[in-house]
């Protein structure tokens, strides 16, 4: 990771490293350039400029990026609980066309805590502020954080 991250709140330092070695070590999220900018207590802001081998036959941006960078929002800002998700479902709704070589910026927020499932949503917005997609995602919890 080039540089660190906004720490908002207080997550204790051990799971702030462990969370970004997790993501240095997911192969898909480097390949497609995305960086982990802010995290919180189930919260986590990415960011990410799409190349042009992430374009549709269109020429906009693929949704499969759009859902990949929503679904690893929502994943991380519940790793930031100190939790291990497994995404159970992903929902994203496409609001507008990005292109490629236009950064986006994505947020993850937990919005429900439950014993064995956690919900979460997550906003995609172009540098400029606007909106592009909104996802939500259930996930299932595996273990807590650290735990193999």
């Amino acid at each position: 990771m080039d540089n660190m991250p906004i720490i908002e709140g207080t997550i204790p330092s051990e799971r702030v490293e462990l969370i970004l070695s997790m993501h240095s070590g997911n192969n898909f999220a480097r390949l497609l350039g995305i960086k982990i900018t802010a995290l919180g207590e189930g919260f986590c802001r990415l960011s990410m400029e799409p190349g042009g081998v992430c374009a549709n036959p269109y020429g906009g941006v693929h949704g499969g990026v759009t859902a990949t960078l929503a679904d690893i929002a929502m994943g991380i800002a519940i790793r930031a609980l100190g939790l291990q998700p497994v995404t159970l479902e992903l929902t994203v709704n496409y609001l507008g066309s990005v292109q490629p070589g236009e950064e986006l910026t994505a947020e993850g927020r937990v919005i429900h805590r439950g014993r064995t499932f956690q919900l979460s949503e997550s906003e995609i917005y172009t540098a400029g502020g606007t909106v592009v997609a909104r996802g939500r995602g259930l996930f299932t919890i595996r273990k807590t954080l650290g735990n193999n």
